[in-house]
């Protein structure tokens, strides 16, 4: 088993509550500008092609990457932060075979990369951009993401208004571009307009 003291706490870069307490937390995104205290919600762990771990903390806007302990006592030991603006909520991620990170925001609805040095294996925030080529809806909230087998697309899933949100990975992988929203409602369905191209047409 892990040793669950070996974790680092989280602390707000914004300067909001370091509570690491869950259970506390209230799921509305708002910052520590807002009044609000923000307890820290880790939500979900990548194991990197390295073999290191990068988590997500939807509380405090943070990507934090971990180097893993072997040994009597196995456990995780903080390396580096990665700050995400105020509210965004980092929520799933998914590493591309470049290196870099991709991470979809719960509250902001977007993707950002998290761009890794070839030299020190550092991250770094590169860039942030809309997950939806038709921009966020009243009600919605970014939820998965997920990469083409090829490397070439990756796939932003938002809840409310039910979409699921094609992005084409350029600059091996520095940047993302929405560019397709494959039609979910019932009465239509996607045709092809080429590689990479969806359009909706009723059936």
């Amino acid at each position: 088993m892990l040793d669950r003291a070996a974790a680092a706490p989280s602390r707000d870069p914004y300067g909001g509550s370091s509570a690491s307490d869950a259970s506390t937390s209230d799921s509305s995104p708002g910052g520590a500008s807002a009044g609000r205290e923000r307890p820290s919600r880790a939500h979900a762990a990548l194991m990197l092609a390295d073999g290191r771990v990068m988590t997500t903390d939807l509380g405090h806007d943070l990507l934090r990457i971990w180097n893993v302990r072997s040994g009597p006592v196995p456990g995780l030991v903080l390396d580096h932060e990665v700050v995400l603006p105020e509210g965004s909520g980092p929520r799933h991620l998914v590493q591309h075979p470049g290196g870099h990170v991709f991470v979809v925001t719960e509250y902001s609805i977007e993707v950002a990369v998290s761009l890794m040095s070839p030299a020190s294996g550092d991250f770094r925030l590169g860039s942030i951009g809309p997950a939806t080529a038709g921009g966020a809806l009243p009600d919605d909230s970014a939820a998965e993401i997920a990469l083409a087998a090829d490397g070439r697309h990756a796939y932003a899933g938002v809840r409310g208004s039910n979409r699921v949100s094609v992005l084409e990975v350029e600059d091996g992988g520095a940047s993302l571009r929405p560019v397709a929203e494959p039609a979910q409602r019932r009465r239509l369905a996607p045709a092809s307009l080429g590689p990479g191209r969806l359009a909706a047409r009723r059936p």
